[in-house]
């Protein structure tokens, strides 16, 4: 199973977020792949995806998840994680918990 997070522009933290998110996924979590798309963290191992920042926040981040289904080689199942999400203990990304019902 892959991994994919979405990058906006403008950390205040020259992206310290996401390098510690993706530090610790690494630490605590089994994975094939990890894909940035949007800003590039300049980060070893990941597979970055250039995308620009052209509208709403919420706009954009659709947008990277649409680019990422329709022009990549993403495993059909993966992890959607967010830069400010930081994995603490061991998980099984394979059996991560759903947390919405019906369509999104």
């Amino acid at each position: 199973m892959d991994i994919l997070y979405t990058l906006g522009t403008g950390s205040i933290y020259q992206n310290a977020e996401i390098k510690t998110s993706i530090k610790l996924i690494r630490r605590y979590a089994k994975f094939d792949r990890i894909f940035v798309i949007g800003e590039n963290p300049n980060l070893e191992g990941i597979e970055f995806i250039p995308f620009k920042d052209t509208m709403s926040r919420t706009r954009n981040v659709f947008r990277k998840l649409c680019e990422v289904a329709e022009n990549s080689d993403i495993s059909e199942d993966f992890l959607y994680m967010m830069d400010d999400v930081f994995v603490l203990k061991p998980i099984d990304i394979e059996h991560y918990p759903l947390y919405h019902t019906g369509q999104i």
